[in-house]
């Protein structure tokens, strides 16, 4: 294999600014809706996205396709995926801690025997 396919260096010209600055321009809470789409879109730090989309192009016309495409979709690649991951991994670590520490402690009250004492009537709740 040549250098080429292990290390990219692209020479295009990077515009300036995110892709969602051209998309998301008017209407009401540019900002907010400008940093929800961006966590939803391809993150450039994310771990798996330099292995897939070597160069700034690919990722750039990735970018663009979701949006077209794609607005409602949360990339595989994005932040937003990723701490939602993270989340989820601290959601069912906690849940499985909580649901073994409850098995445990509880096992008494759940198989206990009904007592005679308690199921026998007496003689006050007995009215003739």
């Amino acid at each position: 294999m040549t250098n080429l396919q292990w290390e990219h260096q692209c020479r295009l010209k990077h515009k300036k600014g995110p892709v969602i600055n051209h998309f998301v321009d008017s209407g009401v809470l540019i900002p907010l809706r400008r940093t929800l789409k961006l966590s939803m879109m391809l993150n450039e730090n994310h771990p798996f996205c330099e292995g897939k989309y070597k160069s700034w192009k690919d990722r750039r016309s990735e970018q663009i396709r979701q949006l077209v495409k794609h607005p409602t979709t949360v990339h595989p690649f994005s932040s937003f995926q990723m701490y939602w991951e993270y989340m989820m991994c601290l959601m069912y670590f906690f849940s499985y801690m909580i649901l073994c520490i409850n098995s445990a402690y509880s096992w008494r009250t759940v198989h206990r025997a009904p007592s005679i004492e308690n199921s026998a009537p007496t003689k006050d709740a007995v009215s003739i």
